[in-house]
């Protein structure tokens, strides 16, 4: 894991580059398909999880065709949601990174009363291989400003040329 200038984060073990926030710095907890990561500039608890995973069950949605991607990502939603009582979308809308298909889905986590708002983008291949980008802030003020900077942070997501520890290639997935 390294930063640019630009704040570039780039992560050769799991193949993925992308930019994220100012301030924030990322960390591992010894997992190998997972990066936590936390605002260092703000007085609010905003912090970001980088998770990559396969789950063939959600192949529909990675190979979906550009027409019938709002159904697929819809029949998604309602698959992730299923056991989660205490989140509530807000919207959600279907996306598409390079030619990796997804869902990003506005939520709000009232589980500890407190309102937390997360912004949970799920970015699939073909076969079910994917990564999982959750932003969550408890920044009622300034929400519309961070959900841009958290918007513009998985746009930027693409796959490593030399990718060798991912499932994911990008002469095949991106």
């Amino acid at each position: 894991m390294k930063y640019t200038d630009v704040n570039l984060l780039t992560v050769p073990g799991m193949g993925y580059e992308m930019e994220i926030p100012s301030g924030w710095r990322m960390y591992t907890l010894r997992a190998d398909n997972v990066l936590f990561g936390r605002s260092l500039s703000s007085v609010h608890t905003d912090g970001m999880m980088v998770r990559e995973f396969s789950d063939d069950t959600f192949a529909e949605l990675g190979n979906s065709t550009p027409e019938g991607l709002k159904e697929a990502e819809s029949a998604f939603i309602q698959k992730v949601t299923r056991y989660t009582p205490n989140i509530t979308v807000l919207r959600h809308e279907p996306i598409s990174v390079g030619t990796l298909n997804g869902s990003m889905a506005e939520c709000t986590d009232s589980g500890d009363l407190k309102k937390v708002f997360v912004v949970n983008t799920y970015l699939m291949n073909a076969q079910g291989n994917g990564y999982q980008i959750r932003y969550q802030t408890d920044d009622t003020i300034n929400y519309d400003l961070k959900l841009r900077a958290f918007k513009q942070s998985v746009e930027s997501f693409s796959l490593l040329q030399n990718n060798d520890g991912s499932g994911l290639k990008p002469g095949k997935d991106m």
